[in-house]
């Protein structure tokens, strides 16, 4: 499955990166197997709902899970991409690779919350704990605390997308390509850096459509999570040549059924 020689050119190379066409593929995907990606993600929202009524527990059970539950859209996709046999169960696969997909989540978010730390300390304990206290003074001091270091709160939120934005194939490649949780990181660093703005242009898409999906009543996200879902991965797949294997060997096994 891996194409670890085309992961490498584009990350040391470059290339091309087709937002509107990812996009459009995605559509045509989602509208190909409609009832199993709405159904895939009302079961997602369902059991996301559920854990965060529960204390703990919950954020605990959410943590442990993301992992996989972020790769059901690629994984799925990929299936229909390469003319697998797919069903509902596949958005599941992800789980067949727990333990590994589990360690590049968690290092992920340690990544983050690293980064994030500064400000956690330096503004958020201080200043919320200040506004739960409910003294007048107290606020407008806390609140020229936090406008004085307004600056440092910024540069570590751009810092972070910047971040962010670099790990978001770190899943990806350790499922499709199977590089270790470490490496995955890194390769999504070198990878997503080659066209960076075109990647953030994406993701400020995906936050466009999630929006307009909210706005929608909320019924407009069982249409846009699984179309950003399935252009995410075309977008993946056509950088790192994820599925090129399966189609030669598909077209090579029907050339010798011919002969």
């Amino acid at each position: 499955m891996a194409n670890i020689q085309q992961v490498e050119h584009a990350a040391e190379h470059g290339y091309e990166f087709s937002i509107s066409t990812y996009f459009s593929r995605g559509y045509e995907s989602f509208k190909e197997r409609v009832g199993e990606y709405i159904g895939y993600t009302v079961a997602y929202l369902v059991i996301s709902l559920i854990l965060s009524f529960i204390p703990i527990v919950g954020q605990l059970a959410s943590l442990v899970i993301a992992g996989p539950l972020s790769l059901a859209y690629a994984i799925f996709t990929h299936r229909l991409h390469t003319n697998q046999t797919t069903e509902f169960s596949n958005f599941f696969d992800g789980f067949k690779k727990f333990g590994s997909l589990f360690a590049t989540y968690i290092l992920q978010m340690i990544i983050y919350l690293i980064i994030m730390l500064p400000a956690i300390f330096i503004i958020g304990f201080s200043f919320f704990m200040t506004m739960a206290s409910g003294d007048p003074e107290a606020i407008m001091d806390s609140m020229d605390s936090f406008a004085a270091n307004s600056i440092l709160f910024l540069i570590l939120i751009v810092i972070f997308i910047y971040v962010f934005i670099s790990l978001r194939w770190s899943l990806h490649l350790n499922y499709f390509h199977d590089y270790s949780p470490v490496d995955a990181i890194k390769q999504s660093f070198r990878l997503v850096n080659k066209n960076w703005f075109s990647h953030f242009g994406f993701m400020f898409l995906c936050f466009v459509f999630g929006f307009l999906g909210v706005l929608a009543l909320l019924i407009g996200l069982l249409v846009a999570i699984p179309v950003v879902g399935a252009a995410d991965y075309h977008g993946f797949a056509d950088v790192t040549g994820l599925g090129k294997e399966e189609d030669e060997v598909s077209y090579k096994s029907n050339f010798d059924e011919l002969v």
